[in-house]
């Protein structure tokens, strides 16, 4: 697997601006995992689809009115018998969201309980359970594997750990094909589109989020363009088209983060590594010009186990960094840049 994936860009409501997926609104999990599951069945009738499950009641009709609902293990060993392949869907998956998720079958609840751990990281169990609208003590056992999750639990679980939702069920269905699903995947490709055309978003992201620029009484194109490091046709290019993406909106004196936009840089390969080299130019352009700029490197030979355990570390660091900043009073617009890589390929 890979294990280089960028953590998401998430747009929050103004404040300390990060770059991750977040679906606009309250969201019915269980009218969207009874989407999916109609999705997966596909042509068949529900009694067809019942029986090719093995079951003699029409489990079908059962799952998509919402009257039950299968584990998330059950839905992936559904849908692996009408000729999904799931093992594939978790690896493109794991790539996007979990790089150092090692892997199983997903039709077993150990599996999937271990992806939900490999998620959440270093984030604390509280803070899932608050995100995910259940107890703490029902979210330590889909953790722990002691019990599974339904599919609704799950996909509440993949958004409070990853805002990774709509990125799975990407993995086996359109999510233009789901109504519930449909709107928010419509404006992350149009987000997407903007990344593409104007990878220097991030940093007016960052600036919009700067308590200087939230105080003042109108925009000032001059005035991002000199705290970012940017050209003003550069900021007001980079404005108008998030702003037709609603990535933005206009408040009447200045522009603001819409707290329902996102962009997910993970979905993308080519996109990503795009944002990565003008991340990496604008870095090296920097060199020798800010006296209070870090630029620290250090060559070393390791064996495979070790490089995986730097990656780790690496991994690490960044979740720590973006830890650190969370306050409200956000006055300087910098970028932080770690960078490992081998030597060939």
């Amino acid at each position: 697997m890979d294990h280089s994936s960028d953590r998401s860009l998430a747009l929050p409501a103004p404040g300390p601006s990060h770059v991750g997926e977040a679906l606009s609104g309250p969201v019915d999990y269980e009218q969207l995992a009874s989407e999916l599951l109609r999705a997966l069945r596909g042509k068949r009738s529900q009694v067809a689809f019942s029986r090719r499950l093995g079951r003699r009641s029409n489990v079908a009709y059962a799952w998509e009115s919402g009257r039950r609902f299968p584990t998330a293990a059950e839905a992936m060993r559904a849908a692996a018998l009408v000729g999904f392949d799931v093992d594939a869907a978790l690896d493109r998956f794991a790539k996007v969201h979990a790089p150092f998720f090692e892997g199983g079958d997903p039709r077993e609840p150990g599996t999937m309980a271990a992806l939900l751990r490999a998620l959440q990281a270093s984030t604390p169990t509280t803070e899932i359970a608050k995100r995910a609208e259940r107890s703490r003590f029902a979210v330590s056992r889909w953790l722990s594997g002691t019990a599974e999750p339904r599919l609704p639990d799950f996909l509440r679980m993949l958004q409070a750990t990853a805002r990774g939702a709509l990125t799975f069920i990407a993995c086996f269905v359109a999510p233009t094909k789901l109504p519930s699903a449909k709107t928010q995947w419509m404006r992350q490709q149009a987000a997407d589109a903007v990344v593409r055309q104007h990878p220097h978003f991030t940093l007016l992201l960052v600036g919009l989020g700067l308590t200087s620029y939230r105080e003042l009484s109108r925009h000032e194109p001059g005035f991002l363009a000199r705290e970012l490091g940017l050209t003003v046709d550069e900021v007001e290019s980079g404005l108008e088209a998030m702003a037709k993406a609603e990535l933005i909106r206009w408040n009447g004196r200045r522009w603001a983060i819409d707290a329902d936009a996102e962009v997910d840089l993970r979905r993308d390969p080519e996109m990503r590594d795009e944002m990565r080299r003008w991340i990496t130019r604008r870095s090296a352009a920097a060199i020798g010009k800010a006296d209070e700029g870090l630029f620290q490197w250090v060559a070393l030979s390791c064996s495979e186990e070790e490089m995986l355990e730097l990656q780790r570390e690496a991994r690490a660091l960044y979740e720590r960094v973006r830890a650190i900043a969370t306050s409200d009073g956000a006055d300087r617009a910098v970028v932080f840049n770690l960078q490992l890589f081998p030597t060939k390929d």
